[in-house]
């Protein structure tokens, strides 16, 4: 191993104890070959944990452990929030920030303007398009009425099977 791994590992786990037994050997046997990490890790030693070993325990009082088990368990709770409440949550930190509330706004707003434009346009375009076809459309609903009631030349009462017109026979 790598003299900064070494290092990385004196200064999170290998001092507090919470190594395994492989890797607790592998950082001894490169503390007995390497003078510079021995050293390092003696001045984390010194630094670090020395002024704890001999001090006094205290005891804090329950109303202070009541209290941190409320936060670790509010921190949880936040953890896993319905996407209501991280929604709720993410608008909070974006309107945190003027800046960015008002970044947030002017597009809002924008888009906004751009639906009522299109939505305008679009509306506009309809109307046009019936305007347009307003005069022909009546002639094909006529053509068309005629054209289904007409009967057949070829057709008698016996084929329409006592129907009547064609009409009635279209619609039933």
């Amino acid at each position: 191993m790598k003299c900064k791994k070494i290092q990385e590992l004196l200064l999170t786990d290998y001092l507090d104890g919470e190594t395994n037994e492989i890797m607790t050997n592998e950082i001894e046997g490169h503390l007995a070959v390497c003078p510079a990490c021995r050293q390092f890790e003696q001045s984390i030693h010194n630094a670090a944990r020395e002024p704890f070993e001999y001090a006094r325990r205290i005891k804090p009082p329950e109303v202070i452990w009541n209290r941190v088990k409320e936060g670790i368990g509010t921190e949880e709770g936040s953890r896993a929030k319905s996407f209501p409440a991280r929604i709720h949550s993410l608008l909070q930190y974006i309107f945190a920030t003027p800046k960015t509330a008002f970044a947030v706004l002017i597009v809002a707003v924008s888009a906004l303007v751009m639906m009522v434009i299109l939505s305008d346009f679009h509306l506009n375009h309809k109307r046009a398009a019936r305007a347009r076809f307003a005069g022909v459309q009546p002639l094909r609903q006529v053509k068309y009425l005629s054209d289904v009631m007409e009967e057949p030349e070829h057709a008698s009462i016996e084929e329409n099977d006592g129907y009547g017109t064609a009409i009635e026979e279209y619609f039933l």
